[in-house]
């Protein structure tokens, strides 16, 4: 890229927007772009043209390269966690996180999975190789488990967590878009959406015009749509919001989904109960639940107290996890340094809240039991749809909200301490 012409400083804000530098420059087509750390500003030119054959390949490509590849948001944490142990164990873990580049395509190679930033990187890089065709990564601001702050108690009113869509610029989620002309020199848009959904009828969209896809995709005043220049550092940017780092396979009923995952905030490393569930001599804790609390994990030979088919077991949590991640590889792709990364992270957990985190995740990991009593406390006060107006429950319902919604807006906003009276307030009432 070419000749800097002028240097925007934006400014932070009560979101957590951070202080940045927008730098505008001439392009390698020697137009002007706007570029905003790993982003920038998406380029509307159509520069290639493309025949029906070529098309009719790169969808078969996209089809190939999303084929069997599931969720898994762990991959890169446990990267980071191998990059940290072998090449800056004795520094600050910031000091590695500003080192660390990962390998996009490595990650799917190894783990046989990943993000949608994963999945549109991939696709992207090889319909360069395979088609010559270029693939934009392009930003999509969405409302997810990931993007939504993870307040207990706000799963059905949920909490757009804003200062992450500015940590990634606007990539909340990530599409693979193609811009080009037809044969007739009309431009044309297809846009991949990197649903990681076996199903989804919306995968592949195809728009007429340019126009017509800025319509349907025009972004947000304060996020016009970026596309990746460094689809690397855009993820590993989300490592700072990994409060839960999950394997994941989705199935047609929630009841039938298999997770494996570490839970940040709780604490701890699990198998969804009805998945662990229907696999014998799992190891378990006292409530039946396939979990290892970190603390435990981070002294991984030491040895704990567990249930094996009700029967009352002395092993190490080493043991365990082994145990775990057999049955895990059933339906994962479980690499071999897979062990070792997950007692590595478990180490770096508290390291991880102090020096990467982004807000609110130290805030709720320090509150978490209390938060969780009060989002208990909500949901059994929540009046049913056939509750009368203005009656007890209802009433009484209204002014635990009278606590509740300002504790979250105080948590949004960082202003813990406000936070603190609400919440104290509210752990009076159980």
């Amino acid at each position: 890229m070419g000749e800097v012409v002028a240097r925007l400083y934006l400014d932070g804000d009560e979101y957590g927007k951070a202080n940045r530098e927008v730098i505008v420059k001439f392009g390698k087509y020697g137009n002007l772009i706007a570029v905003d750390g790993p982003t920038m500003m998406m380029d509307h030119t159509v520069r290639q043209t493309l025949n029906s054959n070529q098309v009719d390949a790169l969808k078969d490509l996209y089809r190939q390269t999303s084929r069997d590849f599931h969720y898994n948001n762990m991959a890169i944490l446990l990267e980071f966690a191998h990059f940290h142990n072998t090449w800056n164990i004795q520094h600050a873990l910031k000091d590695s996180y500003e080192n660390f580049h990962p390998d996009l395509v490595h990650l799917k190679n190894k783990y046989h999975s990943g993000t949608c930033g994963v999945l549109g990187h991939t696709f992207a890089k090889e319909a360069k190789e395979k088609l010559r065709i270029d693939v934009k990564t392009v930003s999509r601001i969405t409302e997810n488990s990931w993007t939504v702050l993870p307040i207990p108690g706000t799963e059905e009113s949920a909490i757009k967590w804003r200062a992450l869509t500015n940590e990634v610029r606007g990539f909340d989620h990530t599409d693979a878009v193609v811009l080009y002309k037809n044969e007739r020199g009309e431009e044309q848009v297809i846009k991949f959406a990197c649903s990681l959904e076996a199903n989804n009828s919306n995968e592949v969209e195809n728009y007429s015009s340019l126009q017509d896809y800025l319509l349907m995709n025009k972004g947000y005043i304060d996020h016009p749509l970026n596309e990746g220049i460094d689809d690397s550092t855009i993820a590993k940017t989300f490592i700072q919001a990994r409060h839960k780092a999950v394997f994941l396979k989705e199935k047609t009923t929630y009841s039938e989904n298999k997770i494996f995952g570490i839970d940040f905030l709780r604490g701890n490393l699990y198998m969804n109960r009805s998945w662990s569930s229907k696999i014998q001599n799992l190891p378990t804790d006292e409530k039946g639940l396939v979990s290892i609390r970190l603390e435990d994990l981070a002294n991984a030979d030491e040895k704990g107290t567990y249930f094996i088919n009700g029967k009352r077991v002395e092993q190490s949590h080493r043991e365990v996890l082994k145990m775990v991640l057999t049955a895990a590889q059933k339906e994962f792709e479980i690499p071999s340094d897979m062990e070792g990364g997950l007692i590595k992270l478990a180490q770096m957990a508290p390291e991880l809240s102090r020096e990467l985190f982004i807000n609110p995740i130290p805030f709720l990991q320090a509150n978490y039991d209390e938060l969780t009593k009060i989002a208990k406390l909500i949901t059994q006060a929540c009046p049913s749809m056939t509750e009368a107006p203005n009656s007890k429950k209802e009433n009484d319902y209204q002014e635990l909200l009278l606590d509740f919604t300002p504790l979250c807006n105080a948590i949004e906003s960082g202003a813990y301490d406000i936070a603190r009276v609400h919440m104290n307030h509210l752990l009076t009432k159980l």
